[in-house]
């Protein structure tokens, strides 16, 4: 955390995803993220997709030559056309929404706009970097260890399985940027050694403990899941295979 004096008191601020929680990830965008200005929400869309097309290869680039030039056009409209009264009334007040999300107990709209943007872009850099994409196969907190399946589900039983497809709905959810459903995954498919599956349990489990998890635990399990999605679709596909086949020598026979 870093430590900084606003009105002669000392607040802290995170500076990486160990010092973000799940459940403070999903109240930013259950609460303040759809409060960005329009305005602000469509510049970053153009320079998403500006920076995507930038990075292809060139031949692929050309597929969206037309798309590219309009966006860049009204990329700089956009910019340009920021007003001093929208920026007052509509960014700054968005802005402090942000930091105060992160800086508990600060009142943001008392600090002078110089300073606000300062904590805001110091606040941003930990949504700028991009997530470990390491998968766990367990996670320690509060002294205790949850493990996932093992990779490719080989001795996972029926109940596992099914929770598995449970835990596909969430998934789904968070891809759209539902990430209330992160925690709920983390239930369904984390639980102690031995621990037999039990569906109220893993939705007790994920209100109660892993919507505290800091979020450079939640991220591995959620790149977890797209291994897990990748083997089990592997899996299925292998399945299907064998059983078409036995099908097949039976008809011959």
């Amino acid at each position: 955390m870093v430590v900084f004096e606003a009105g002669g008191k000392e607040y802290t601020y995170p500076q990486n995803w160990h010092e973000v929680t799940l459940q403070q990830l999903i109240d930013f965008y259950a609460n303040v993220e759809p409060t960005k200005p329009q305005r602000a929400k469509r510049i970053n869309e153009l320079q998403g997709f500006i920076s995507d097309v930038e990075q292809r290869k060139v031949q692929h680039s050309l597929n969206y030559e037309a798309e590219y030039k309009a966006s860049v056009a009204e990329l700089k409209d956009l910019e340009e056309g920021l007003t001093d009264a929208e920026y007052l009334t509509e960014y700054l007040p968005y802005k402090a929404r942000y930091v105060q999300h992160f800086v508990e107990g600060l009142d943001a709209m008392q600090l002078h706009p110089e300073s606000l943007e300062a904590l805001f872009m110091q606040l941003q850099s930990i949504f700028s970097t991009l997530p470990p994409e390491k998968p766990a196969y367990s996670i320690e907190f509060e002294d205790v260890i949850y493990h996932l399946p093992v990779v490719g589900m080989r001795d996972s039983t029926l109940a596992e399985f099914i929770s598995a497809v449970k835990a596909e709905e969430y998934f789904k959810a968070v891809a759209g940027n539902d990430y209330a459903a992160l925690p709920y995954i983390i239930g369904i498919l984390a639980r102690p050694k031995d621990e037999l599956f039990d569906i109220e349990v893993s939705k007790k489990r994920a209100v109660e403990v892993f919507s505290r998890l800091t979020m450079d635990k939640a991220w591995k399990v959620y790149f977890f899941l797209r291994t897990l999605k990748s083997n089990l679709l592997s899996f299925m596909q292998t399945f299907t295979t064998m059983e078409a086949s036995a099908q097949s020598k039976m008809q011959v026979t």
